[in-house]
């Protein structure tokens, strides 16, 4: 018998010392998505190859920002590569994925298979399982998305009257997590669920709001972003004007857990447009502002607007002042990801 153990099977299980593997887990696989504030807050970008979860009240975009981390895994991946080549899974359980916004955010439909035939979750699990197990192989990074949780319900209650419950979709959920959770990370999948909130009945101390589909996708997800619409300071509007005309409202991401980095509780704000999709830069300055990169003015306009200054002269534009100081952004990964260089 060899003094030292390199490799031993038994069943389906292998069992490897862990220095083959260190290098791969020494940082976690991150896609970023475009979005600078998020990015930073998030610690680089989405991981890869977990399970994540938007949740929040409705009208937070969160469909939105999911079009969002589709279009960054589509282009992580570089160019088409033939007919078959896929880069996510969109399952559409409430039907309402909208192409043309998911094309003005610079998505691909050509790399993104649709599902909108699945109603339980039984359904669900085993047609992601399926979609996972074709393209596990494929070299680039994938996502499937589940548009959302809330509207999956199970066999058993698909079946039964409409006045009797049933209670069982949390465990079917849990299982689910349960069974891909390893198929997730060999294949380079990240599985993202949009969820929605409910208020608790009976709940008179502290807060009464939780979400659809049991505790399962509270424990196993690595990422969870609450999104509401809104602004981080009081005073300013949340819709956004040009004029008389609404063009979109500004959006409030707040990160709830997140094993990659330490940053639960960091919020930014993001600006949603209807046209155009998620600004690149909003929420940076502000960002900037709470390290103490920029300073802000404490009187504003009268919409609320921050007004921030650097080198005493107040900034006019966001996107120039960003594209002319990038040092300022390798600042915002320190109390994040110290070792990071953007």
């Amino acid at each position: 018998m060899r003094g030292r153990l390199e490799k031993k099977r038994k069943g389906k299980a292998e069992v490897r010392p862990f220095r083959s593997l260190a290098s791969a887990y020494r940082e976690p696989r991150l896609i970023p998505v475009g979005l600078i504030a998020l990015d930073a807050v998030v610690g680089g970008g989405i991981p890869l190859g977990k399970f994540v979860e938007f949740f929040g009240p409705s009208k937070g975009g969160k469909t939105a920002l999911a079009y969002e981390v589709v279009r960054a895994f589509q282009q992580a991946g570089g160019l088409r590569r033939n007919k078959m080549d896929r880069r996510g899974r969109w399952t559409d359980a409430e039907h309402a994925f909208d192409m043309s916004v998911f094309e003005r955010v610079g998505g691909d439909p050509a790399l993104l298979d649709y599902d909108e035939k699945t109603d339980t979750v039984e359904e669900y699990f085993e047609s992601a399982e399926r979609w996972i197990e074709a393209y596990e192989h494929a070299a680039v990074p994938k996502i499937e998305v589940l548009d959302s949780v809330a509207m999956l319900g199970t066999t058993h209650e698909m079946e039964i009257e409409m006045d009797r419950r049933s209670l069982d979709r949390a465990g079917q959920i849990y299982r689910g997590f349960r069974r891909l959770a390893g198929r997730l990370a060999r294949s380079s999948t990240t599985m993202l669920f949009v969820n929605q909130v409910r208020d608790r009945v009976g709940v008179y101390f502290g807060n009464p709001e939780t979400t659809t589909g049991g505790r399962g996708p509270e424990f196993f997800s690595t990422l969870r972003l609450r999104l509401s619409q809104g602004c981080l300071k009081k005073g300013k509007r949340a819709l956004i004007r040009v004029g008389n005309r609404i063009v979109g409202h500004r959006i409030v991401v707040r990160v709830d857990k997140n094993r990659s980095v330490p940053a639960e509780g960091q919020a930014v704000e993001l600006e949603w447009h209807f046209l155009t999709g998620f600004s690149a830069t909003a929420g940076t300055l502000r960002l900037l502002a709470d390290h103490d990169l920029v300073a802000e003015k404490t009187r504003g306009s009268e919409d609320g607007v921050e007004i921030f200054e650097f080198g005493g002269k107040k900034i006019t534009d966001e996107e120039v002042f960003i594209d002319e100081h990038p040092d300022l952004l390798k600042s915002l990964w320190s109390p994040y990801r110290p070792e990071r260089d953007t």
